[in-house]
């Protein structure tokens, strides 16, 4: 498998936009619905290992429910939540 992982960084840290073998690391919260389409499309079958605060559980949970209604979009989603 060739197995890629981006991380989405929102605090300050001095290991952004460095990439690590397969892992790229990146500053900000992502835009979800673009991010997650346009990986779902390009690859097929994903998986989405979200970890945050309930709202942002949230926007990727609708997110992934509706790319499966609108493309038959083959999504597995994990989630852990945290509250700061």
């Amino acid at each position: 498998y060739n197995a890629k992982c981006i991380v989405h960084i929102t605090k300050s840290s001095h290991y952004l936009n460095q990439q690590h073998s397969n892992i790229l690391l990146r500053h900000g919260r992502p835009k979800m619905y673009d991010t997650i389409q346009t990986i779902s499309l390009k690859i097929g079958w994903t998986a989405i290992l979200v970890c945050g605060p309930t709202s942002m559980i949230t926007d990727v949970r609708n997110c992934v429910q509706q790319l499966q209604t609108e493309n038959d979009a083959k999504i597995h989603l994990h989630e852990e939540t945290f509250e700061i």
